[in-house]
């Protein structure tokens, strides 16, 4: 016959959920890729913190989107480009707003005319970047800029927290303008859109021009 102390040991072992409600975050928070692709060679193209506030967003109209993104830190880019021909661009990545040291450029200068190449840049420590980028930073900041050739893929991996009544107390979200929307509506948003004339177009997504 089991012992008081080992009958006492199983029950404890039994009761998986605790009597007093535990903390919980009620912020949405996770990572997510998102993928573009260019369809003409890319030089500089600047990414700013508008930019990536506005990766994901909520159509409320035909013509007007608002961001549901709260706050955005960037993991990584990494461009994958196909087999190039001579003179096409050279795949970049520079990392700017940097506070202690100076602009930092990681570029693939191996591209070939025949194989393809992968570029893979994560954030300095220090830089702007590095940090979670949220809409108290100036809407135009640019973070970095990038450069690819012509046809190339374009991963920025991230982990973003989404925006929600509590994270807007005292805050006025983040709006666009747009045309052909659907209200209600998800949408992407280019990763360049702020540029004046947008290279890094969602892959296979509704997105927003």
């Amino acid at each position: 016959m089991p012992t008081k102390n080992k009958q006492q040991r199983k029950g404890r072992r039994g009761q998986s959920e605790p009597l007093q409600p535990p903390k919980v975050d009620l912020s949405v928070k996770f990572r997510h890729v998102f993928r573009f692709s260019n369809s003409s060679g890319a030089t500089n193209q600047p990414v700013a913190v508008a930019d990536l506030l506005g990766l994901l967003a909520v159509a409320t109209g035909a013509t007007a989107i608002t961001s549901i993104i709260s706050a955005i830190k960037i993991q990584k880019l990494v461009i994958r480009t196909p087999a190039a021909a001579a003179g096409q661009v050279t795949p970049a990545v520079q990392w700017l707003g940097l506070t202690y040291e100076n602009p930092s450029v990681m570029s693939q200068t191996a591209l070939g005319t025949a194989d393809p190449t992968v570029l893979v840049s994560r954030p300095p420590k220090m830089a702007d970047s590095s940090f979670w980028i949220t809409k108290s930073m100036t809407a135009g900041t640019t973070i970095c800029s990038v450069s690819a050739p012509q046809n190339s893929v374009i991963d920025l991996h991230a982990t973003l927290f989404l925006t929600n009544a509590q994270t807007l107390t005292g805050q006025t979200p983040v709006t666009y303008s747009s045309s052909g929307l659907t209200a209600g509506y998800l949408y992407f948003g280019e990763l360049d859109k702020n540029s004046g004339s947008a290279k890094f177009i969602p892959v296979q997504v509704s997105y927003y021009g």
